[in-house]
């Protein structure tokens, strides 16, 4: 299997690595702000963090995540119709690496009341005030800045005002460092994937091994922000992550400025006429087919709602809960989750060979089987947790129990993820391909803003009931949609061993 890897990418062309080569640098930067966040914002502010409550960060980072996945529907339009997907990239990269920068800042902005920021943060601790909340307890608000007249005693007017509009500038900056960050990898995300497109003709059949390629490259970026990334940041500050991902993203977008001149641009911004006719009304089957499409992007938004735990509910468990400790080594937090980009980059090659295989003997499974596929394993994940939870306080068991179940939530993603966006172009009309991969991407929003608030109800119900019915809810769901696997492939006229593609 490895040689027929290794055959398959010698034959690609020599741009495709450079692309991949950025694309590395701008996933670590990425890769490393988004898992960072749910640990800066949940940490106490004694230890570098913001104190917020889980239930507030997992909520605020359900929709930050949905944000994350609606604008690039935006941002791919822009470039297409005006920036162009060069311009694009660069602006992208630009705008993101200012929010990383921004909030590698954020913490220093207390440094502005004058007061000692040591002191202030120990306050506010002491006192349950979250740094850089927008909405914090007035109750609390005022015990924090009793506490502070009562350190720093003035003559005339008391602190208040100051520290109030201090920590109001601080909120904001942070809010707009991290829209700085979603709208340039809305730019971006959609214009990179578009630049390593233009380097196949249609018809090419080098382009699926290309995007492989291209998809394990991205995990890889994914591992240096977890281990590089997250061991910097958890064991010399949560902002200095930040500033690493500043410097990934400025690497990025040095080495895509020399390579630039050797890459084609794929949109000037203009666009040619198609043929095909938007009023032209749908056939019957091309409704089923439609139909079909959106009942699995359903089944999807159930799978991606329980996965995206993995940033979220996930690493809070593990930071707080698990005992890390390993032959006396404290395992940063974000070290455990790589296991994610691990399995990813080990065995999603192995399994594009696999289905390959199994298409030339006429066993591929379909969409719907791998839909399937995924949600089994992803249950099996969440109730390997469970037993995780019942372990806490057993030593290392439980730490055993959380890598087996992280391993288990990425092997399912390999059937599932990759496909996504194959499933909406092969289903969907051509007219209404765009559309289609939109409603996609806003399925995954959907899913983020799941997982964010059943996540929160933690607190409430314990770790153990949330685990335990998204275990139960992905099995469900794989028992009703294998129930109507035979319908769906009739109304995708499609038979069980038809491989993803271009058809």
């Amino acid at each position: 299997m490895l040689r027929t890897l290794i055959a398959s990418f010698r034959v690609q062309p020599k741009s495709l690595f450079k692309l991949c080569t950025v694309e590395v640098w701008e996933r670590f930067g990425f890769v490393t702000t988004v898992a960072l966040t749910a640990l800066f914002f949940a940490s106490p502010v004694s230890e570098g963090g913001l104190g917020w409550s889980n239930s507030d960060t997992l909520v605020w980072l359900g929709y930050y995540t949905a944000l994350l996945f609606m604008l690039p529907v935006c941002g791919g339009v822009f470039a297409d119709r005006l920036l162009g997907h060069h311009n694009a990239i660069r602006i992208g990269g630009v705008l993101m690496a200012a929010g990383y920068f921004g909030l590698g800042c954020t913490p220093y902005i207390l440094n502005l009341t004058g007061l000692d920021a040591s002191v202030l943060k120990r306050i506010f601790e002491e006192a349950g005030l979250a740094i850089a909340h927008p909405s914090p307890n007035p109750a609390v608000w005022d015990k924090a800045i009793q506490a502070v007249s009562a350190e720093f005693p003035v003559k005339g007017p008391s602190h208040d005002e100051k520290v109030r509009l201090i920590y109001i500038a601080q909120t904001v900056f942070m809010g707009l460092s991290f829209m700085l960050v979603a709208i340039g990898n809305a730019l971006f995300k959609p214009s990179i994937s578009a630049a390593v497109g233009a380097l196949y003709s249609p018809g090419d059949t080098r382009r699926d091994a290309g995007f492989t390629l291209f998809w394990t490259f991205i995990n890889l970026g994914s591992f240096l922000a977890y281990t590089v990334g997250g061991g910097i940041a958890e064991h010399f500050g949560w902002n200095l992550g930040y500033f690493v991902a500043f410097a990934g993203m400025i690497a990025g977008l040095t080495y895509f400025s020399i390579i630039k001149s050797e890459l084609a641009d794929s949109q000037s911004g203009r666009h040619k006429k198609t043929a095909s006719d938007p009023s032209a009304k749908l056939t019957k089957q091309e409704w089923l087919r439609l139909a079909a499409a959106l009942i699995l992007t359903a089944f999807a938004v159930v799978f991606m709602a329980t996965h995206a735990q993995l940033l979220g509910l996930i690493s809070l468990f593990v930071q707080q809960e698990i005992d890390r400790t390993i032959a006396g080594f404290d395992v940063p937090t974000l070290w455990v989750t790589s296991a994610n980009p691990i399995v990813i980059l080990l065995f999603a090659p192995l399994v594009a060979i696999l289905w390959d295989r199994l298409a030339q003997t006429g066993r591929n499974p379909s969409f719907v089987s791998k839909f399937v596929i995924a949600l089994v394993i992803l249950a099996a994940g969440e109730f390997v947790l469970v037993l995780a939870v019942q372990h806490i306080g057993a030593g290392s068991t439980a730490f055993w129990f959380v890598i087996v179940a992280i391993i288990a939530i990425s092997l399912a993603e390999i059937p599932l993820q990759p496909i996504g966006l194959s499933m909406m172009s092969v289903l969907s009309p051509k007219r209404f391909v765009a559309l289609m991969i939109g409603i996609w991407l806003l399925s995954m929003a959907i899913a983020s803003v799941i997982a964010g608030n059943v996540g929160a109800l933690a607190s409430a119900h314990g770790l153990k009931a949330i685990f335990l019915w998204s275990g139960i809810s992905c099995t469900i769901a794989a028992v009703i949609l294998f129930s109507l696997r035979e319908l769906l492939l009739h109304w995708m006229d499609m038979k069980e061993s038809e491989a993803i593609d271009d058809r």
